[in-house]
């Protein structure tokens, strides 16, 4: 009789701890619902709240940034190309424009013999200080003297003509390439005008020169002729 109570007793001890068991487990995952539910609504308000400010939703909204970012970056890289480019290039143009600075040569110039009619020597004559120089001379002296009681005008421009004795022909010669544009007056009973002539020939040539000179309006022309010899 003992033993079947203890039997007893025993099983009523298993049953309700087994009881107590599942009402523990049945609360727990009763509490767990309730804590996921709980997250869910909070989720759920989190992603109302962050497409109402954003305008997206948020399980887009980890894509998004990265795609954006990569168009941003690339379009960046390539605004940012081509900048560093023009700005190389307009570096560039300007060194070069600071770099190679416009300069100015002056060539001597050929001038023609005038085509006034020619003036008598007893009228107007025109000569050099010597009549030969050495073919070495780089330049010589020219006078003008008017002889006549009446006024003539010039001015600084003028010819210079070398004769080729082997072609037989007066060869023209380069001149100054600058020349002032001033009047001269000559005036009557003697009046001298001195004019230094420089040679701009690569090589000066022993034989006969002669320099032409225009007065009253190219109506006129005189020369002086001279020689270059060479040095013994």
């Amino acid at each position: 009789m003992k033993s079947w109570l203890i039997f007893i007793f025993c099983l009523m001890t298993v049953v309700i701890l087994s009881t107590q068991s599942s009402r523990k487990d049945i609360d727990s995952s009763e509490e767990m619902r309730k804590n996921e539910s709980r997250l869910d609504s909070i989720w759920r308000k989190e992603d109302i709240w962050n497409t109402s400010c954003t305008g997206t939703d948020k399980s887009r909204q980890n894509e998004l940034p990265e795609k954006t970012d990569s168009k941003a970056i690339r379009a960046f890289e390539e605004t940012n190309d081509t900048l560093v480019d023009r700005n190389d290039e307009t570096t560039e143009d300007s060194v070069s424009v600071v770099s190679q600075p416009v300069t100015m040569v002056l060539k001597p110039i050929v001038r023609d013999i005038p085509s006034g009619l020619p003036i008598d020597a007893d009228s107007l004559s025109m000569y050099t200080e010597y009549d030969s120089y050495p073919v070495s001379v780089n330049e010589v002296k020219l006078y003008i003297t008017n002889h006549t009681e009446r006024e003539f005008e010039g001015g600084e421009e003028y010819s210079l003509v070398y004769y080729n004795e082997v072609n037989r022909e007066w060869e023209l010669q380069p001149t100054a390439p600058i020349i002032n544009s001033v009047l001269w007056l000559f005036s009557p009973g003697r009046a001298t005008h001195s004019q230094t002539i420089r040679f701009y020939m690569d090589k000066n040539r022993p034989g006969k020169y002669r320099i032409y000179k225009s007065f009253n309006h190219d109506t006129g022309t005189a020369y002086a002729e001279f020689e270059l010899v060479s040095e013994m």
